[in-house]
């Protein structure tokens, strides 16, 4: 059994919808959640694509982010850059089109993963309580204008 839930706001100024979505997922949770996920839209002016990209496993995450980060800015400019276990979350303006982006992220390593990537929607998702996703993904300041989320439940 699944719960879905969305928001749409009428409002001219952004919500902050991650927070929305983080309060009604919780709500469906209750039942024993297996794994949950968000679509956040961004409404906010100079909003830039947000990539999130899973570092490896092995070996030194600077040096790995290191690359990553040279090889995005072979194809746009690199904004801010946060970590979020074993993940990082870089905001990018560039005209490349979604392969390109990956290409460049990936240039070097077998290891890495471009998990989401979105021009004014982000995606995140991951098995676990909608808590979870908010410890890894830090999604709660989201601000836009409207949000999808689905919580899978485990029927057992």
């Amino acid at each position: 059994m699944c719960g879905i839930a969305g928001y749409l706001s009428k409002r001219d100024d952004p919500e902050p919808i991650g927070r929305i979505m983080l309060d009604m997922l919780t709500s469906l949770a209750r039942r024993g959640p297996d794994s949950v996920g968000m679509a956040l839209f961004s409404s906010e002016p100079g909003h830039r694509d947000a990539c999130w990209i899973r570092l490896p496993a092995e070996g030194d995450p600077e040096a790995h982010e290191e690359r990553i980060l040279a090889g995005l800015a072979t194809i746009g400019d690199v904004g801010a850059v946060q970590r979020h276990l074993g993940l990082i979350r870089v905001e990018l303006a560039t005209s490349a089109d979604a392969g390109t982006i990956r290409a460049a992220a990936e240039r070097g390593s077998n290891d890495v993963e471009v998990v989401s990537l979105g021009r004014q929607l982000e995606l995140v998702k991951q098995v676990g309580h909608p808590d979870d996703l908010e410890r890894t993904f830090e999604v709660e300041g989201f601000r836009g204008s409207h949000a999808i989320g689905h919580t899978r439940l485990s029927t057992e």
